[in-house]
């Protein structure tokens, strides 16, 4: 009896004694740190800081406005146009006759007086009263020839009825056709297209002209030609 509860107690105490020795070799649980949310703090400010250049290209609409002084030197050639208007008073001393005595330069259009040769030839027959000696025109004898009669000279044995022009001159206040052949053709114009009183043969030869022309019209066209083949017969004495 002595030996079976001294066994027994040994094994009691054993098995205590083993029970501490795995608590006490048993591992402990260590809690795990969680993740700190510092990275989140920091994008907040960065996006702040780029809004601010964007307010510097406002700035830059300030010299978009310098250019507005740029319309007032374009301005300024308005009033070069003022320069080109002068040269139209340079025409007029073309018309005035020379005051030294010295005849003008004859002008005329060579094709529109190219044209006129048929017309005195052909149309009008004019060279069966008249010559053209300048431009080697024949024609007859019962008229002058007519080289220089744009300034109102015929030869010296032509009858003063056969050449009004001198008077038709005068009363225009025209003294000297050579001085202004320009002049000196618009008023032979005039006369060719309306003879005065003081003219009856030219009186009806025009008449007659005109039925064949078709008109006062057509004459006054037909009649321009004319005188610009005068001109050319005057420019060749």
């Amino acid at each position: 009896m002595d030996k079976r509860s001294r066994l027994l107690g040994v094994l009691i105490a054993g098995t205590i004694l083993i029970s501490l020795l795995l608590l006490s070799c048993a591992p402990k649980a260590t809690p795990v740190p969680g993740p700190t949310p510092t990275p989140t703090l920091t994008p907040a400010p960065t996006p702040t800081a780029r809004a601010t250049p964007a307010a510097t290209p406002t700035a830059t609409a300030n010299p978009t406005a310098t250019p507005t002084p740029v319309a007032t030197p374009t301005a300024t050639p308005t009033a070069t146009a003022n320069p080109t208007a002068t040269p139209t008073p340079v025409a007029t001393p073309t018309r005035t006759p020379t005051p030294a005595g010295t005849p003008a330069a004859i002008t005329f259009d060579p094709a529109v007086a190219q044209q006129a040769r048929d017309l005195f030839t052909a149309k009008y027959v004019c060279n069966v009263c008249h010559s053209i000696s300048t431009l080697n025109i024949p024609g007859g004898t019962l008229g002058p020839d007519l080289s220089a009669v744009l300034l109102g000279r015929v030869p010296s044995n032509t009858a003063p009825a056969l050449n009004p022009l001198p008077r038709w001159f005068e009363e225009k206040g025209f003294a000297r056709p050579e001085g202004d052949p320009v002049k000196a053709g618009e008023l032979l114009v005039d006369f060719l297209a309306s003879p005065p009183d003081y003219a009856p043969t030219k009186q009806v030869q025009v008449a007659a002209f005109k039925n064949t022309a078709g008109g006062e019209e057509p004459w006054l066209r037909d009649v321009r030609a004319l005188v610009e083949l005068l001109k050319e017969a005057a420019a060749e004495q």
